[in-house]
């Protein structure tokens, strides 16, 4: 937007100067300098047409130009490829067809196969142009044939053969890679623009006040300074009472079902729409049935762009790290269990010494016993 604004003034600019100079040399104007060059300035002007190009009905156009654009490499390197190609066949061709003898002037065939032969450049133009389909001579006629009847019918097999590799080998492989490269690059270029989004600051803290706003209404609607929040106003009392307060999953439901506004912060923030009807859910892993806003801003930076490779990775060594722990656990509990029942043998082992012990005594003294 500022580069626009910049090429507006000096437009405006370059007019106030023509306008200047027209009116302090009315009249006047000298072999060397006319002011009225500057009127050339004005047809930059058109170039302002291309902010339409800003709008989403043309997206698509875009994407075709940024991918051509992006593929233009490659399409440099695939004509080089053919001209080389065509080069080393135009060789050939030059000195097997191009050094025919002449039989008189009645054989004519000759003379059309010779000319259109008779050099490597024109060789060149003549392969080039069978290659499209166009090989035809100034008479309109089959220019093989001509060869045929010359040279022999093994030419129109050799001919045969190259239209086979140009046409079925070489262009479809050129025309794969090409798109190749188009899509790629067109791909890139997205995923560029989107990392640019997910990087602005700016589009960032706007979207979630605006979210935060929506819910607070909903929840907090007689919270003092609610209106400007959205302005950036805020008071530290105001800031200490946002970071205590929490959101019922209702209040999540009902906004992101019914506020219109809260669902286009969510679509610039680049989360998908297929999980904002699930948003509170995502929100509340623990099932507690309120989200507070320092997990809310935390859900909601996670959930920006697309799945992610090192979104698994990471938790899957979540995984292996509570496995461990696990284990861990496991290990000492079995542990214990080991020594508690080594106790326990300790302590029924003590008993039954001293019952027998007894028992012993009882047995030798009988009156005792009585």
């Amino acid at each position: 937007e500022w580069l626009s604004n910049i090429f507006d003034a000096t437009v405006i600019c370059a007019d106030t100067v023509h306008v200047f100079l027209s009116v302090a040399f009315a009249g006047s104007y000298s072999s060397t300098f006319n002011p009225s060059i500057f009127r050339i300035v004005r047809l930059v002007r058109l170039a302002r047409i291309l902010r339409i190009l800003r709008f989403a009905v043309f997206k698509d156009l875009l994407s075709m130009i940024h991918g051509m654009l992006g593929g233009l490499w490659t399409l440099l390197w695939a004509v080089a490829f053919f001209v080389i190609f065509i080069y080393v066949v135009a060789l050939i061709f030059r000195d097997t067809l191009g050094h025919g003898q002449d039989n008189g002037e009645d054989n004519q065939d000759a003379k059309l196969v010779q000319l259109y032969f008779s050099s490597v450049p024109m060789a060149m133009y003549t392969l080039f142009r069978c290659s499209f389909g166009e090989c035809n001579t100034r008479i309109g006629t089959p220019l093989f044939e001509h060869v045929a009847t010359t040279h022999g019918r093994m030419w129109t097999l050799v001919y045969c053969v190259f239209l086979f590799i140009v046409v079925i080998g070489l262009f479809n492989v050129i025309s794969a890679i090409f798109v190749e490269s188009t899509m790629s690059s067109a791909a890139l270029l997205a995923s560029r623009v989107k990392q640019e989004r997910l990087d602005n600051k700016d589009r960032w803290a706007e979207n979630v006040v605006t979210l935060l706003r929506s819910f607070l209404v909903v929840a907090w609607p007689d919270m003092e300074g609610l209106d400007g929040l959205a302005e950036g106003r805020y008071t530290d009392q105001m800031l200490s009472e946002l970071v205590r307060i929490t959101f019922p999953r209702q209040v999540i439901d009902e906004v992101v079902h019914h506020d219109e506004q809260a669902l286009n912060a969510l679509t610039k923030l680049d989360i998908d729409p297929s999980d904002h009807k699930y948003l509170s859910d995502i929100l509340d892993p623990a099932n507690t049935g309120s989200v507070s806003i320092l997990s809310l801003v935390d859900g909601l930076k996670r959930l920006r762009g697309e799945p992610r490779r090192s979104d698994i990775i990471t938790v899957d060594l979540m995984i292996r790290s509570s496995q461990q722990k696990v284990d861990d656990i496991w290990r000492w509990t079995k542990q214990m269990r080991r020594s508690h029942g080594m106790v326990l043998d300790n302590n029924n082992n003590n008993s039954n010494s001293v019952n027998n012990g007894v028992a012993e005594e009882e047995s030798m003294d009988p009156q005792g016993s009585l």
